[in-house]
């Protein structure tokens, strides 16, 4: 009985988490709004926004789509902020913090959770898809289910580290010290793309 009623629960998780990313909506609201038996609300359809103080779209190279280019401008100005286990904004924040803060408060993208969405909102997340490693270009993200980065070019990325080495640049680097983990690579949709 104990076996069924997991696999079920967990079924249901898995459910309630691709269901929030293809609809946008925040995973802990979904799961409320059940539990209150009403039906879930599907969050604000995705609305990039690019421009502004912050998004510079020089020197990124010739191919790069206006979604992808900008992402990985606006997130280089984060380079030395400091890590912060769970943190969420320029003061100290974790990998998927930092990914979450440039993503949705910089540039206006609606994620599953608009504070700090994680590994499997990513995966779910109808507002980037996955690519080929060997197509990664600047502005890409790069999860892994313990670690998440944003690239900067082909080979390296801009994250949140550890609380040693702050937020910066570094080669591809995730995945757990005692087990490998698989690294996804999605890009963020251009479709819709609004510039403010």
């Amino acid at each position: 009985m104990n076996k069924t009623v997991s696999a079920v629960g967990i079924t249901g998780l898995g459910f309630v988490i691709l269901w929030s990313g293809i609809t946008n909506a925040g995973v802990l609201s979904t799961v409320q709004s059940l539990f209150m038996g009403h039906a879930p609300v599907p969050g604000t359809p995705q609305a990039p926004i690019l421009g502004g103080a912050n998004v510079s779209l020089t020197g990124l190279a010739t191919g790069n789509t206006p979604a992808v280019g900008g992402i990985a401008a606006d997130a280089m100005q984060y380079a030395g902020r400091p890590y912060v286990w769970g943190g969420h904004d320029p003061s100290g924040w974790d990998c998927y913090g930092f990914l979450t803060y440039v993503l949705h408060h910089d540039l206006g993208y609606n994620l599953p959770n608009n504070t700090h969405s994680g590994y499997l909102e990513f995966l779910a997340w109808s507002g980037a898809h996955v690519i080929d490693k060997a197509q990664i270009q600047a502005g890409d993200l790069i999860i892994w289910p313990t670690h998440a980065g944003i690239a900067v070019s082909p080979t390296q990325m801009i994250s949140a580290m550890n609380p040693s080495r702050g937020t910066g640049v570094d080669t591809f680097a995730g995945g757990g010290p005692l087990l490998p983990e698989p690294m996804t690579v999605l890009r963020v949709n251009g479709t819709g793309m609004m510039v403010a």
